[in-house]
Order: structure tokens, then sequence, then C-alpha cells
């Protein structure tokens, strides 16, 4: 878990418009007992960890449902869809902020590697 905690790290590190939460091109659907992170702070930390976005990207859909594993750990499932792909990942942590994050993580590289397929095929 070290990585993903220090990826995670990284990703909250930098620097983005507040507004940009609101514009990225996903839509999350959030299943979350109450005391944990809303899909507004997921979508916030995303935002911090992507570079801007110029013109249209395929808009990605995001379904996650986390939940207590144990009295000791928690566990998201989430599944994302972009236009011709799918992916599924169980994350889980020792919190519900931690898997929180974690998902954040994988929703930003999925979207950052959505940029740079974009920008490989873009015409010169």
């Amino acid at each position: 878990m070290g990585v993903v905690a220090a990826l995670v790290t990284l990703l909250w590190a930098q620097a983005s418009p507040p507004e940009a939460a609101s514009t990225l091109p996903i839509a999350i659907h959030w299943h979350a007992p109450a005391g944990c992170p809303d899909v507004e702070a997921v979508r916030a930390g995303i935002a911090r960890g992507l570079p801007p976005v110029e013109g249209a990207i395929t808009p990605m859909t995001a379904d996650v449902e986390v939940h207590a594993a144990d009295a000791e750990h928690w566990q998201a499932e989430l599944a994302l869809r972009g236009a011709d792909w799918t992916a599924t990942r169980t994350l889980k942590g020792t919190s519900c902020a931690a898997v929180a994050d974690a998902v954040g993580l994988v929703i930003g590289l999925a979207l950052t590697n959505e940029l740079a397929t974009r920008e490989a095929v873009a015409p010169p």
C-alpha cells in the first residue's frame, strides 16, 4: 500500500483550479456510507492530479460501491467504462478516506491515459 499512498499524495499535491472538478469528463456514481468522503471530494482529488484538458475527450463512467470489509478494513468496487473499454478494480484500505483516495487515483490514471491516447492519434 506504500506505493499507492505515495501516488495518492502526489496526485493530491498537484494544484488545479477548483472549477476543474466540475468539468471532468466523467460521470461518477458514488455509493459510500455516511462518514466517508463524498463524490465531490473524490472529483476534487482527481482534478488536482490532471493536466489541463484542452478540447473534447470522450466521457467516461465510474460506478463505485464502498463498504466496510471488516472492523479494520474498507473496500471499494470500481467499474470504469470508456468509449471502447471497461475495467474493474477492487481497492482495499484501512479507512474509507484511504479507499476514496485510491479510487480517485485510479480514475485519474484512466483519464490521463485517455488524454495520452487522444494526443497520440491527433492529427499534426
